[in-house]
């Protein structure tokens, strides 16, 4: 097929260990798979210029994603990727990223998974489970990596005012909308995720019970251009270089949000929307297959196969717009 009906699949990962995560043996079986199907890796930043135009796609491609920026990425998956002379691209919450120097595996002995580590960073202010600001500079310029905004707090709102069943877990952002732990004897946790696409609902605490309020739209705009500002201004600091490539926590966007984006700077952002990735695809909505743990290597192999050529990529289509 021509390299000109072509699409760019973009895989989404997360922690590369605990419950939640890819072990280092799936994550392997992935990359290994991504090789032998004849694939090269390219950066975000590659990416973004095959869709505006500024370069063409040479071979068949795809890009590897890490969002978060947890330790993991960089105790594991660097690694991993090295072995294979492979590239990614590391989505990172500046907020979650201390000043310190870059660690080793022995130095961080027990390593929690992706939802313990945002609680024990948003609410309990340990933010050890994330890479630091010498390793993400590392990933960057010493081992020619991306490392690109994703949000300065991965921010957290509930979507609903009705509470979720018991049986299932209370989300690590609930506890932080009520600056406190809570359990579901204690308070309502309804379902929720992002802030940015979202107004939400927000609990009140009265003497009366829990008092529900949502944001205007105005209120919203201005919460994401604060924290858009200083993940911006926080991560070209850490790493010395201008940044205008945007991964949007949880997949989602809306006009408010993404309104917000372009006004902070932004020339292009990433979705879980599913869809052709080409010359000529919008750079603000470029889309990226989220690769869960439960997924087998058959149907990484199955997607793959799908997403590589642009008339197929297209039926996969998948909008994560509000």
């Amino acid at each position: 097929m021509p390299i000109t009906w072509r699409s760019i699949p973009i895989l989404c990962y997360h922690n590369t260990c605990g419950p939640d995560g890819h072990d280092q043996a799936q994550l392997a079986a992935h990359l290994d798979c991504i090789r032998d199907m004849g694939f090269a890796t390219l950066t975000t930043r590659e990416i973004v210029d095959i869709v505006t135009g500024t370069t063409r796609l040479k071979r068949p491609a795809v890009g590897i994603t890490f969002d978060d920026g947890h330790v993991s990425n960089w105790l594991y998956a660097l690694p991993l990727l090295q072995q294979r002379g492979m590239r990614a691209s590391f989505f990172v919450c500046s907020d979650f990223s201390s000043d310190g120097p870059a660690r080793r595996t022995e130095e961080i002995p027990h390593l929690l998974g992706g939802a313990q580590s945002f609680y024990q960073a948003t609410v309990l202010g340990d933010t050890s489970q994330f890479c630091t600001t010498t390793e993400l500079y590392h990933l960057a310029h010493t081992h020619g990596m991306d490392v690109l905004p994703h949000s300065a707090r991965h921010a957290f709102c509930f979507h609903e005012t009705a509470p979720r069943p018991q049986a299932r877990e209370i989300h690590w952002g609930a506890h932080l909308v009520y600056g406190r732990d809570v359990t579901y004897e204690d308070l309502p946790c309804p379902k929720g995720g992002s802030a940015y696409a979202h107004s939400g609902w927000w609990p009140q605490e009265t003497q009366k019970g829990i008092r529900w309020t949502s944001r205007s739209e105005q209120e919203r705009y201005r919460f994401c251009r604060e924290d858009f500002t200083r993940c911006k201004t926080r991560l070209e600091a850490i790493l010395k270089q201008p940044l205008d490539i945007f991964c949007w926590p949880w997949g989602e966007y809306d006009q408010v949000a993404e309104r917000a984006l372009k006004d902070t700077g932004f020339q292009a952002a990433l979705t879980l929307e599913r869809g052709r990735v080409e010359r000529g695809t919008n750079p603000m909505r470029i889309g990226r297959l989220s690769v869960s743990p439960r997924k087998s290597l058959s149907w990484l192999k199955s997607r793959l196969r799908l997403m590589r050529f642009a008339p197929s990529a297209g039926l996969t289509y998948k909008n994560g717009s509000l």
